[in-house]
């Protein structure tokens, strides 16, 4: 009877074992990642998208989804703070120097570099993107939740499954005000570049290996998002 209960308990400790191990593994490999729109485009998102991977090199992407091309290759000293579309065929970045964060246009024709002089040192929500052009502000918590704010009222968008490692952070809004582009950190050590429509209904990855908070929107007839600093629009 003792040899058959010893037998049991092993048996019935071995069982648990397996289960924690099958937990801990599904723990391991849960992914919130919205399905990728690299392998499988979605032509309903218009415009594209500016970012700086992780080799400090800016590259652009089809909104949509598919590859994305190399623009411009930094030092990997710089530190870009804001990303500009400037016209379809210019962008421009912000790097810090003795005298701020200074605006530089790159010719994506010549990738020839101008600097402008001009500092775009601020950190207001309507200047980097974080408000859409009609006045709806995007934020977002360490639960995975995204909201929008506007005249006191808060409306939940998505809600994303990331469990204990921190939510997605809104990056810019996309020049139409119809798409949101997040940035997500996540445990494969890697960033990736979100979209999500803002009813939440539409959802994608955009990139993964992204670097940085900065990136950039344009939609042809709409033009770019962040919008560009007043001093260089006038």
């Amino acid at each position: 009877m003792k040899a058959r209960l010893y037998v049991a308990s092993v048996i019935g400790g071995l069982a648990l074992l397996v289960i924690m191990i099958v937990v801990v593994l599904n723990y391991g490999r849960h992914d919130p990642s919205p399905p990728s729109l690299r392998n499988h485009p979605n032509p309903a998102i218009p415009g594209k998208v500016i970012y700086v991977d992780e080799d400090q090199c800016i590259r652009r992407v089809s909104a949509s989804g598919g590859d994305a091309e190399e623009l411009y290759c930094l030092s990997r000293n710089d530190y870009v703070s804001h990303l500009f579309y400037i016209d379809d065929q210019t962008i421009g970045f912000a790097r810090p120097d003795s005298r701020g964060e200074i605006l530089h246009e790159v010719n994506l024709t010549t990738r020839a570099v101008r600097d402008t002089g001009l500092s775009v040192s601020t950190w207001k929500a309507s200047d980097v993107g974080l408000v859409s052009p009609s006045g709806e502000e995007v934020f977002s918590d360490d639960s995975g939740g995204v909201y929008l704010l506007k005249d006191g009222t808060r409306t939940t968008v998505a809600e994303f499954d990331v469990r204990d490692y921190g939510g997605p952070n809104p990056v810019t809004w996309s020049p139409d005000g119809q798409w949101i582009l997040l940035r997500y950190w996540g445990r494969s050590d890697t960033t990736e570049l979100w979209i999500v429509s803002r009813d939440g209904a539409t959802r994608g990855t955009l990139a993964t290996h992204a670097s940085g908070q900065a990136a950039a929107w344009y939609i042809e007839g709409a033009g770019g998002y962040p919008p560009l600093p007043e001093a260089y629009r006038r």
